[in-house]
């Protein structure tokens, strides 16, 4: 598996990938892809160097994305949103993300602290 940085080609994907799981998650709030394909274009825009995406035989199978906010005691790492395909879901898929996610805002942001 490989964990890489989203491109713009890749929001499609993922704002698909995305509904599905938020609506298998709670079907009485159902995701349309246009209103995911919408969220994962903001935090395209928003904070692109902390979104990434899980990518097994070529295909994206995951994607994880947070920003950094400036606080009192340093930066925080927060308002992150994980989610995987429902074929790969607990297979560790979410492990890498949210641990490629916080050892980049780490590096890059010095971030003290991550908050959901």
């Amino acid at each position: 598996m490989e964990i890489r940085i989203v491109k713009e080609e890749d929001l499609s994907t993922l704002a698909s990938i995305f509904a599905k799981s938020f609506t298998m998650a709670e079907p009485s709030k159902p995701w349309q892809d246009e209103n995911a394909f919408n969220l994962m274009r903001y935090w395209y825009i928003r904070q692109p160097d902390l979104f990434f995406v899980a990518i097994q035989s070529k295909e994206i199978i995951g994607g994880m994305v947070a920003n950094i906010k400036p606080w009192r005691d340093g930066n925080r790492c927060q308002d992150g949103i994980l989610f995987v395909d429902s074929t790969h879901q607990k297979s560790g898929v979410g492990k890498k993300l949210f641990s490629k996610l916080l050892k980049e805002s780490i590096d890059k942001y010095n971030t003290k602290t991550f908050e959901g």
